[in-house]
């Protein structure tokens, strides 16, 4: 059963995580947890496709060695890939939708307008992301693209014999739907017989990274100070509870004699402590002036602050 130092420090991270639970910018928390998780899905979408692509292409190993599992593995990874650039797009079109509400569902709000839709095409409206984001809805609704793979050998005298493995896509297959959008349209027929998606694929895996900070950041100050002094305080919140926790660890082996791993225990809480003050604190007081003696007083205290270095709550 805790001791009623345990019962003191439960009841007071109880108190402090109602605090920032109340906090204005709590509920916008959301937002940037829906564009973390689109972002860690594409991300990781993004880097199983390419260690399958590196399996093939810049190797030695010839075409018709990979086998038929090998063709299933890239068309699924291939089809996750183009779906999360889907994905990441609605997030985001959903967040901002909710920051900056449109008055009719037909009509973008000013902010869409002016800010969001011209960011999107300075940084992602190039033919070929057009295209990788046209293969998308291709992927979705009409069939699944499927790469072949090809090895060409050459050879001139005096020279050593150059391997280049390629993935490619059928240009008579994609041109078979009719839903291609101009820009991606011209991409698809500036190619041979083959399209060459892969540096499509590299490039706007880059540009996606540069437009999705830019969102994040926008965001993040559209909801300023709210959202940013809730964060930094659910960061004190979680140092508080690290440093509270490695302390007790710390005693916990004093008391047992666990000299081992008492050092590292105790490297452990000072490492913590120097985050946490280094973090430190906004924690408010709020004092009534007395209009007549212009004497201060305190009426309020801090949401919690930077407690003294006492006993108080169980802290060492």
């Amino acid at each position: 059963m805790p001791d009623s130092g345990s019962m003191r420090v439960m009841t007071e991270l109880e108190r402090r995580g109602q605090l920032v639970e109340a906090m204005p910018g709590f509920p916008m928390r959301r937002h940037f947890e829906s564009l973390n998780r689109a972002s860690r899905v594409f991300a990781g979408n993004s880097q199983e496709l390419y260690d399958c692509i590196v399996q093939f292409v810049g190797t030695g190993v010839m075409s018709a060695h990979l086998g038929e599992d090998y063709e299933h593995e890239l068309v699924r990874l291939f089809h996750n890939y183009l779906a999360s650039i889907g994905t990441l797009r609605d997030v985001q079109r959903t967040v901002h939708r909710s920051i900056w509400p449109r008055e009719r569902k037909d009509v973008p709000s000013e902010w869409e307008a002016k800010t969001y839709t011209p960011k999107v095409q300075e940084v992602l409206g190039g033919g070929e992301f057009k295209f990788l984001q046209d293969l998308r809805n291709y992927t979705v609704h009409y069939a699944l693209p499927v790469p072949s793979a090809s090895t060409r050998i050459s050879h001139t005298p005096g020279s050593p014999v150059i391997q280049r493995n390629d993935l490619r896509l059928s240009k008579d297959v994609l041109l078979q739907w009719s839903n291609w959008s101009s820009a991606s349209r011209r991409f698809i027929e500036s190619q041979d017989d083959r399209v060459d998606f892969l540096p499509a694929i590299e490039n706007y895996s880059k540009a996606v990274r540069k437009f999705y900070q830019w969102f994040w950041e926008t965001i993040e100050a559209a909801l300023a100070p709210e959202y940013p002094d809730f964060k930094f305080t659910a960061v004190e919140l979680a140092l508080y509870q690290q440093e509270r926790s490695d302390w007790a660890n710390w005693r916990r082996a004093i008391a047992l004699e666990e000299g081992e791993s008492l050092v590292k225990l105790r490297r452990k809480l000072v490492e913590t402590r120097q985050q946490r003050w280094g973090h430190g604190s906004r924690g408010w007081r709020v004092f009534s002036v007395d209009p007549r003696t212009g004497a201060a007083e305190q009426i309020n205290e801090d949401p919690w602050g930077l407690p003294p270095r006492s006993t108080a709550f169980g802290l060492p």
